[in-house]
């Protein structure tokens, strides 16, 4: 496995070529900030469906799995607030980052946010 990806790496021309190109940039943005309010309130009240709907995942088993039994299975996500918004323009499309941070956990969590016809979804939640 390590082989075969010292080989890609000897071959490609520019492997990281599409991060090097992207554009990172603090944002304020009052939709953003609306709808990352929104995921909080559900993650708060521990509202699963309402939480579902915010998720680009499509499959509510890879939510379930991904999201319910892993990140959110304990309740104490929240209190929780927003530190930063970013914009990251890449060659292939623009998302959003929102840095936020469990106060109970003491953790930093980083959500992907796409955008389609002006509508968000989280793409994925990460421990930062």
């Amino acid at each position: 496995m390590v082989l075969a990806a010292l080989l890609w790496y000897s071959y490609a021309k520019d492997p990281l070529g599409g991060m090097k190109q992207s554009k990172v940039e603090v944002v304020q943005d009052q939709r953003l900030k609306d709808f990352m309010d929104k995921v909080l309130d559900a993650i708060e009240k521990n509202d699963k469906r309402g939480l579902y709907k915010f998720f680009g995942s499509g499959d509510p088993m890879v939510f379930d799995r991904n999201y319910l039994r892993k990140v959110f299975k304990e309740q104490d996500f929240c209190p929780a607030d927003v530190k930063e918004y970013r914009k990251v323009s890449r060659p292939d499309g623009i998302f959003y980052q929102a840095e936020v941070i469990s106060e109970k956990r003491t953790k930093r969590y980083l959500f992907t946010i796409s955008e389609n016809d002006g509508i968000f979804t989280v793409s994925s939640v990460e421990e930062n």
